[in-house]
């Protein structure tokens, strides 16, 4: 978790909080482009305490993956 969650943050924008909450089923292909997908409740809405949570909903979002990460071996 210290090697991948500061670069999550540098190269695919990921708040610490969402970064550490990924799962290996949040990691898709889009149209043959590797993606994160940013899933969860939003913070005032979550009824199960073990569910991901996001800042606001307009967190939830699909990233594609920076080159330097999939070299990186995240994938």
């Amino acid at each position: 978790h210290r090697f991948w969650i500061p670069l999550l943050g540098l190269y695919a924008a990921l708040r610490i909080s969402e970064a550490s909450q990924l799962r290996p089923e949040d990691f898709v292909n889009v149209d043959g482009i590797a993606c994160v997908r940013v899933t969860g409740e939003s913070v005032g809405e979550s009824r199960d305490a073990s569910a991901p949570r996001v800042k606001t909903l307009a967190s939830l979002r699909t990233i594609p993956l920076h080159p330097m990460l999939i070299k990186l071996g995240l994938l």
